[in-house]
């Protein structure tokens, strides 16, 4: 009877214990989940309106999922276009204190004139400021954004003449001004040595768009307006999954996004809100950005996270 009786309290303090254990693990789910609704809550006015982030029918990029491991915060996202606003109220948190502008080879970037800041909704994707009471919040949130200016083709070769390519971890390459046929091999030879010698010789990824084609134009089939070998090249598709055509896209996309045998995956890229300069649109957070430049800049903004993690990666990792 003795024995029966020592072995059964025994048994209750093993019961207690794993009582203990259990309620903690609960506290800790309790916590975590608390933790990740609030970083699924931000107060930014746009956020619910970010299907790419978060979607009811999941055709998204978990971005919230994302924020739970890394926000971006040790990574810099170069910006390769016609130049972004620097003052910007939901980026300047996040802009670099260095810019360059590669047609006068000096800094700071220029916001060209006929494209002005068109490289802000590019870089409001990939890194605008979260839970701020702004527009919107980037994949990115926490890391910087460095503006790189051009409006011709030379321009854009100056970029890698002046060595910017050590400076900057991700490159997001969006040459809205001039036509993608008149880059050169400075370019080409620069990008491939921004891909293989950046991050102090672990390689920069270089992101760029497959091009858009407007509805009224037949996607020549299997081409790009970008294919070069050493650059991942994203294509978009809408909130349905579907490839962006103005003819089958659930949102009625104004873009068909092209495509080839170098197009290594797709984004969101209908629909998008991002931001602006208000002079320009009547909203400083417009909703109507559709194409393949948007959809490559969500895949710089997670490029941003997987560096932020994994610093020591190699960019032939990543395809």
């Amino acid at each position: 009877m003795i024995y029966f009786k020592v072995q059964f309290n025994k048994m209750k303090n093993k019961i207690k214990k794993m009582k203990s254990t259990i309620t903690v693990i609960i506290i800790l789910f309790y916590i975590l989940e608390l933790h990740s609704q609030n970083l699924c809550s931000p107060n930014d006015s746009k956020f619910n309106d970010q299907w790419a982030l978060k979607s009811a029918n999941n055709i998204d990029i978990n971005g919230c999922e994302a924020w739970e491991l890394s926000t971006g915060s040790s990574v810099t996202v170069g910006i390769l276009g016609n130049g972004l606003c620097l003052n910007h109220s939901d980026l300047q948190i996040n802009i670099s204190s260095f810019s360059f502008d590669g047609d006068s080879k000096s800094s700071p970037s220029v916001a060209y004139s006929s494209y002005k800041t068109y490289g802000t909704p590019f870089a409001g994707i990939v890194g605008a400021v979260r839970n701020n009471n702004e527009c919107i919040a980037g994949v990115a949130p926490d890391c910087k954004l460095m503006s790189l200016s051009a409006n011709t083709d030379k321009g854009f070769e100056h970029f890698w003449a002046q060595g910017i390519s050590h400076a900057v971890d991700v490159f997001l390459f969006v040459p809205m001004a001039i036509s993608l046929s008149n880059l050169g091999n400075n370019n080409t030879r620069g990008m491939t040595q921004a891909r293989l010698f950046g991050r102090n010789g672990l390689g920069s990824p270089v992101i760029i768009p497959a091009g858009d084609i407007a509805k009224t134009l037949t996607v020549p089939p299997n081409t790009c307006r970008f294919n070069f070998d050493y650059a991942i090249t994203v294509g978009a598709i809408d909130n349905c999954g579907k490839r962006a055509e103005w003819n089958l896209t659930c949102q009625n996309s104004d873009q068909n996004s092209m495509y080839c045998d170098q197009l290594d995956l797709v984004a969101p890229g209908v629909k998008i809100y991002s931001n602006y300069d208000g002079n320009i649109f009547q909203s400083n957070c417009p909703s109507d950005f559709t194409g393949t430049y948007y959809a490559a800049s969500f895949v710089a903004g997670v490029a941003a996270l997987v560096i932020d993690i994994l610093p020591c990666i190699y960019t032939s990792n990543y395809k």
